[in-house]
């Protein structure tokens, strides 16, 4: 039997799996595309006039964290740490407040101490709802992906907004079976149900 791929699929890495930017080959002996110091956090794929940008999506929170930097430090210690959040958070902690400055202990401590608070919050505490609007920022003017379309997934609720050129992939956990399709004529949500 052969593991040789059949396809090319490209990883587009999320929170839950920040930490495979250090290990670009895969256990199989591929690698990935993952180049640590391009570090992909998006895929564009051009499909007629359209340019598509996947992005995981974990992206759109740094407007409620406000630094995407501290959301990626704890999304790679995640991974490492398991499901165990608490000490993944209590890492971080320590982590910032270990500095020597008692500016950086006391008021930058806190602050890193509420934004890790926030961002291990429950989805449905986390105003994941404002993702859509930060995704039809990136496309509108000014945007990262000015006039492109944006999928994503991390809210794991899907949607398909073509005038808003955004959609979401939704997720395939639990008894969850959407996915999207993307043809000529835009991109449409389907269910293997």
């Amino acid at each position: 039997m052969s593991l040789e791929p059949r396809i090319n699929v490209t990883f587009v890495v999320g929170n839950h799996d920040y930490h495979a930017f250090k290990f670009p080959d895969s256990h199989f002996g591929h690698v990935f595309d993952l180049d640590p110091l391009l570090q992909r956090h998006d895929l564009a794929l051009q499909y007629g006039e359209t340019t598509y940008h996947f992005i995981h999506g974990y992206q759109l929170e740094s407007k409620i964290v406000e630094n995407l930097e501290l959301y990626e430090l704890f999304a790679d210690r995640l991974c490492m740490e398991g499901e165990n959040v608490g000490k993944c958070a209590d890492t971080i902690w320590n982590l910032v407040t270990s500095k020597t400055s008692i500016w950086n202990t006391l008021i930058g401590g806190f602050w890193v101490k509420e934004k890790t608070a926030r961002i291990t919050l429950p989805p449905e505490e986390r105003d994941l709802e404002k993702l859509p609007k930060y995704a039809i920022a990136l496309v509108g003017k000014g945007g990262h992906y000015e006039d492109g379309f944006v999928i994503y997934g991390h809210t794991h609720k899907p949607y398909v907004n073509m005038a808003a050129r955004t959609a979401n992939a939704g997720s395939w956990v639990g008894d969850a079976a959407d996915y999207l399709v993307i043809t000529d004529e835009g991109v449409t949500q389907e269910s293997y149900l």
